[in-house]
């Protein structure tokens, strides 16, 4: 894909997660009196990263920007872990969370000593997260399938939110290893693409669940 292709491709990225924060921020009132009110907050954060961190590499503010994406993971990851926690019923799954939520914090502290924090992704911790990101979905989706929930799941802003984010973190776990382990010249500008195409494809579902979001449903969805 041609560079310029690919500059397109970055910027209709980053305009789907303004819209996804906008949005999100209009249908409000939908959700304001459960925990997904924050996840407005979140978006507005994820896009506001994305611009600093392209700002300070444009500009030449700093050498390198990976110490804001970092920073940002760790926190996005956190809210995340506990986004899930909080919305599914198992106890014990919430445990299964919890302990894991403490294992990435324990793996992101190890993996710095193989992995400048300042200059460097921390792709071991990362996919540590993306791991039990999928975790978490996955029992909050097992859930809903096997309750009376199943019925009205497309009207849930849950369920898009979760749909969202399994496809980005199925699709960029790859993607992730690839970049730091497997620093090819070729096909670089097509594995930015798939990982573009992944943030174009999230935040459509996010968009999807704003405007479908029915306020009964969704407040018996989140605890």
């Amino acid at each position: 894909m041609e560079n310029e292709s690919l500059h397109i491709l970055r910027n209709f990225s980053t305009i789907m997660q303004l819209l996804a924060a906008i949005i999100g921020s209009f249908f409000l009132h939908k959700y304001r009196d459960s925990f997904l009110k924050y996840f407005p907050l979140f978006l507005w954060i994820t896009f506001l990263v994305e611009i600093s961190a392209y700002l300070v590499r444009k500009l030449d503010i700093m050498s390198n920007n990976v110490i804001i994406y970092n920073i940002y993971c760790v926190l996005a990851f956190l809210y995340l872990f506990n986004l899930y926690r909080i919305s599914i019923n198992d106890k014990s799954k919430k445990k299964i969370l919890k302990i894991f939520s403490i294992l990435y914090i324990l793996v992101l502290i190890i993996s710095g000593f193989y992995e400048n924090y300042l200059t460097e992704p921390q792709t071991i911790s990362y996919v540590f997260a993306e791991i039990i990101l999928i975790l978490g979905i996955s029992f909050y989706l097992v859930e809903i399938l096997k309750s009376e929930k199943a019925l009205y799941a497309n009207k849930s802003l849950l369920f898009w939110i979760s749909l969202g984010l399994l496809l980005f973190s199925v699709g960029t776990i790859p993607f992730t290893i690839a970049m730091s382990y497997y620093l090819i010249e070729h096909g670089f500008n097509n594995m930015f693409a798939i990982n573009y195409i992944l943030i174009i494809v999230q935040n459509l579902c996010f968009i999807i669940g704003f405007i479908r979001i029915d306020k009964k449903t969704n407040l018996s969805d989140t605890r």
